[in-house]
């Protein structure tokens, strides 16, 4: 039987929390989230891991696992779909229209970083 090469199929990932949201990330992957400080190319780091799987490795945070931290690259900061709202009563010929842009950013997972024990 083939031996099989230890890094292909290695299995890593982390759930965190990200301007109030949890998500479930793994490296060299683009996440996009609720708008975040920073400019393109910066560096974002997240030290709120509340999951970490590394192959049969499974880190439960108690909420937070201490000394874990994701770090990413602010990709880009945009501007979501338009949501229009209108509101409308009728017989009082009242109605009023309004929309709104979500700001979003766009975040690339560079590494997952652990403390080991």
């Amino acid at each position: 039987m083939a031996k099989k090469n230890t890094n292909e199929n290695k299995l890593e990932f982390a759930v965190v929390e990200v301007s109030g949201n949890q998500y479930l990330v793994a490296p060299d992957k683009t996440y996009t989230v609720k708008k975040v400080s920073g400019n393109k190319g910066e560096k974002f780091v997240v030290d709120k891991v509340l999951l970490l799987v590394r192959d049969d490795n499974v880190k439960v945070g108690k909420p937070y696992i201490t000394g874990a931290k994701v770090e990413f690259e602010i990709a880009s900061q945009t501007k979501g779909e338009k949501v229009d709202t209108f509101k409308y009563t009728a017989k009082s010929r009242y109605h009023k229209r309004s929309g709104s842009r979500a700001l979003l950013t766009k975040l690339l997972v560079k590494k997952i970083l652990a403390k080991e024990k």
